[in-house]
């Protein structure tokens, strides 16, 4: 108990230094977490002092080796991890029975290429612009060139999943979107028929390769007992947001599928979540995010007002002190997984939160997504886990399956490509609940056969 409270007062203070420019509050800051992190240390010094076995399996056992991350790969499945310097990409590629360092110059207009990529997902719309697709088709198929085809292992017909663990700028690029090929058959791109590397690899995330081993190594630690809860809220007139009615029946059916609860409406409130989150497996929050990308832990989920409670907005700051253990939080919200870029952070955002409050695994999106088009897919995409799939191979064939049955325009990747799953990327758990109904029926016969020969 004194370790969890001081690791919150040490967050707390952590990200307050974010959030402020003023010289004397920094100051007072950094007294405050120097302190702080004096008392921690002493603690660990007397822990390992006078428990040694309890030191010795929670601290020392947590340094990631090579190993520990090849152990988790199949021969199909290949680490990628991006370090782009001033001058320099550098990218180490770790395989089952072997790891790669490639070196290769950074490209004067790398950066513009991101943000042309960018802009061309972003203010994409119904109607033709040759201009557009031609931006597109371009700086998809030279950020492949440069990411994925230069270091020539990661393109590999032997490697069929890739886990992406970017740098910088690389976090806010889908590579699923990136392209394999560039060529424009007319001025009008059907954009079902473009070869995305989604078509040829299953891609995941990871904030880094530590993060990683450790997801993998809680997940036994995140099985519950209820399989899903869904939250689903609606705003009303005076909220200024409009309600997203595709995603209130995703909810549904998506509880429906999983033997679990859906939390709809007025149900939907922060409070509720606060409350409950803790006892699921698997959440998903369909709702609207305030994104603040100056302040980034200030970004909020927006949850339904109730009478007992007007308050609606649970900002990254607050899960930073929750314990959810889940095995995977889908956040079909706009921007849940973009956010300001920090030296030697990552990106800050919802999505780091959820993974600082134990969740093994999440779905994130990376720009504001489209409510129709992003509950089809997270349909698809829960139907294909319940079938027993991984879920970074769950997403791809959601997507794909999308793009297949999708009318024309809504193929284009603004439609999907903004979905992301990171952390561990296995198949979840599930409570199989026949199976608990079955063995409570033999434990009642049971109980009652020895009732009659005792009676």
């Amino acid at each position: 108990e004194q370790e969890k409270d001081l690791k919150i007062a040490i967050t707390f203070y952590k990200l307050q230094r974010y959030e402020t420019e003023d010289t004397i509050e920094l100051n007072q800051i950094d007294t405050q977490l120097f302190e702080l992190q004096q008392q921690y240390q002493k603690l660990i010094n007397t822990l390992e002092q006078n428990h040694p076995t309890y030191y010795q399996l929670k601290y020392q056992q947590n340094e990631t080796t090579l190993d520990m991350v090849q152990d988790l790969l199949n021969e199909s499945t290949a680490v990628v991890e991006y370090f782009v310097g001033e001058d320099d990409i550098h990218t180490l590629l770790i395989q089952k029975d072997k790891a790669q360092l490639f070196q290769f110059n950074k490209p004067e207009n790398l950066q513009k290429t991101i943000d042309n990529f960018q802009l061309s997902l972003s203010l994409k719309d119904t109607i033709q612009n040759p201009q557009l697709d031609r931006q597109f088709v371009e700086s998809a198929h030279q950020l492949y060139q440069w990411l994925i085809e230069k270091p020539e292992a990661v393109s590999s017909e032997a490697i069929a999943s890739l886990l992406i663990i970017p740098d910088g700028n690389l976090n806010y690029i889908p590579f699923g979107a990136l392209l394999t090929d560039s060529f424009i058959q007319s001025e009008n791109i059907n954009y079902k028929n473009l070869p995305y590397l989604l078509k040829q690899k299953a891609i995941g995330y990871a904030y880094s390769g530590a993060l990683w081993v450790e997801q993998h190594l809680q997940e036994n630690l995140n099985s519950k007992e209820i399989n899903y809860a869904g939250f689903a809220p609606t705003y009303g007139k005076d909220s200024g947001q409009r309600d997203l009615p595709f995603a209130e029946q995703s909810v549904k059916d998506n509880a429906q599928l999983f033997g679990g609860i859906s939390f709809l409406k007025k149900e939907a409130s922060r409070q509720q979540f606060e409350k409950v989150a803790h006892q699921f497996n698997v959440l998903q929050l369909a709702m609207h995010v305030l994104l603040n990308d100056e302040q980034p832990m200030q970004t909020k989920l927006l949850f339904s007002q109730t009478q007992k409670d007007s308050d609606t907005e649970l900002a990254a700051t607050n899960l930073y002190n929750m314990e959810l253990q889940a095995d995977l939080a889908v956040l079909d919200a706009c921007n849940t997984g973009s956010g300001q870029l920090q030296n030697g952070e990552g990106v800050m955002s919802l999505s780091r939160a959820f993974t600082y409050a134990g969740c093994s695994s999440l779905v994130t999106s990376l720009w504001s997504v489209q409510d129709e088009s992003t509950a089809n897919i997270v349909n698809r995409f829960f139907k294909n886990l319940q079938q027993g799939k991984p879920k970074h191979v769950a997403l791809q064939q959601a997507k794909l399956n999308f793009m297949e049955e999708a009318f024309t325009e809504n193929a284009h990747p603004s439609h999907w490509a903004g979905l992301i799953v990171s952390g561990n990327q296995g198949a979840i758990k599930q409570q199989n609940n026949s199976l608990i109904w079955v063995l409570a029926g033999m434990i009642i016969l049971i109980t009652g056969c020895w009732f009659l020969r005792t009676s």
